[in-house]
């Protein structure tokens, strides 16, 4: 069995097997190469003057220049931000997961008269939420104020 397909095939039915790369024969050349004789060198004179021996031309490489081609402008866009803001986001989360890890240790907490024990981390992270929660109903009081101004703005209303 020879080293590939098209090996088996030229080597007919009789024939021993390829067993290494010593054994194949050479790529066939290519067109102009077959067609140049041995003693004209390819890209002296005699073989540019010869179209069937010497290679074909490369095509001139153009700039194409700024007035071809404007440069790209990506807007930005609530994708992008969203993007920025949940990448943000992982990487304090993470943070704050080391913080946790590294503050296992308990300590008493005193709040409106009644007294627990929690892990430090645990609290950090329970204050950090309480905090925003607190943001998210201001900011929703805000917003839900907003949206009454513009619908008593578009209703002719006046908005104080």
């Amino acid at each position: 069995m020879g080293l590939f397909k098209h090996q088996r095939a030229e080597a007919g039915a009789g024939a021993a097997p390829v067993t290494s790369l010593d054994q194949l024969p050479p790529p066939p050349a290519t067109a102009w190469q077959a067609a140049a004789p041995a003693d004209i060198e390819p890209g002296s004179p005699q073989a540019a003057a010869d179209p069937v021996t010497s290679p074909p031309p490369e095509a001139p490489q153009t700039d194409p220049g700024p007035s071809q081609n404007p440069p790209l402008v990506v807007p930005k866009t609530r994708t992008s931000a969203a993007y920025v803001g949940v990448s943000v986001g992982l990487v304090v989360l993470v943070l704050v997961i080391i913080f946790i890890a590294q503050n296992l240790r308990d300590a008493t907490v005193h709040f409106l008269g009644a007294s627990f024990k929690m892990p430090i981390g645990l609290l950090v992270l329970a204050s950090a939420v309480a905090g925003g929660i607190i943001v998210l109903l201001v900011s929703a009081a805000r917003v839900a104020q907003l949206r009454l101004m513009a619908h008593r703005h578009q209703a002719g209303r006046p908005t104080r």
